[in-house]
């Protein structure tokens, strides 16, 4: 079998909408797999699609619990009224002896902690409300 035969072989595969081919030859296997087929897009109307919505408030980046204050000097990682920029650390999450930074998902005023200090929370869990 040459290339030129190869690669007929699998622009007809490809067209007939196959996922995978396997040939058997004695000197050998031939495996073609081919990416998922997308279906058409529709003819008509073009319809817009709304952006995701953004959280509310300052979502949980993973699992553990939520610390309002660092746990080495006692003091608040961030207060009620505070303006703070997209990716400032506004929290922290104990996981085992380690912690994860919380960050602020975008510029704004973060609100009253929703969840309490030390409270086991999940991932995208609201921690603060945020204007």
């Amino acid at each position: 079998m040459t290339l030129d035969d190869i690669v007929r072989l699998a622009l007809a595969a490809e067209r007939a909408g196959l996922e995978s081919l396997e040939l058997s030859q004695a000197n050998g296997v031939l495996r073609l797999r081919f990416a998922a087929a997308r279906p058409p897009a529709p003819a008509g109307p073009v319809v817009a699609v709304a952006a995701p919505k953004r959280p509310k408030g300052v979502p949980a980046p993973g699992v553990g619990r939520f610390l309002h204050c660092h746990p080495s000097t006692g003091q608040p990682v961030t207060t009620p009224g505070q303006r703070v920029e997209a990716g400032q650390i506004v929290g922290l999450l104990e996981i085992g002896p380690g912690l994860r930074p919380v960050p602020a998902p975008r510029d704004g005023i973060i609100g009253m902690a929703v969840v309490a200090d030390r409270a086991l929370v999940g991932y995208g869990t609201i921690l603060y409300e945020m204007d």
